[in-house]
């Protein structure tokens, strides 16, 4: 039996850039053919551009396992850990953060900004 997802490096397939809305359908690997097969997921006019997306990841992990940024990327996320007493049981923890108006899971995400292009669109990492 064969793994379902494998990480690979594919000729080809490896000069679709990433849209976080890719027009492919995530390739997948055809047994009985022996090939790696990608499809487009949307109907692409004549001339436009073909997309993977990478996955739902944020800027960080795009820089990281690829080399580049979105200057506006939906899955960018902020998280805030609160530190409260560790004397407090979890109900009452809850109940400190509602009276302070925090919400006990929260993800924000900016808004979108106009950034320009270089070193300085990556802001404070």
């Amino acid at each position: 039996s064969f793994p379902s997802r494998v990480v690979c490096l594919a000729p080809e397939v490896d000069l679709l850039n990433h849209s976080h809305v890719g027009t492919c359908a995530p390739p997948y690997f055809d047994h009985e053919r022996r090939k790696l097969i990608v499809k487009l997921a949307a109907e692409t006019g004549a001339g436009r551009e073909v997309c993977l997306s990478y996955g739902p990841l944020q800027n960080w992990e795009l820089l990281f396992y690829y080399g580049f940024c979105l200057a506006v990327n939906p899955h960018d996320r902020l998280v805030i850990n609160v530190d409260l007493p560790e004397d407090e049981s979890t109900a009452e923890r809850e109940v400190v953060l509602q009276l302070h108006g925090v919400p006990t899971e929260v993800a924000l995400r900016p808004p979108p900004v106009e950034v320009g292009l270089g070193w300085c669109s990556l802001g404070i990492l």
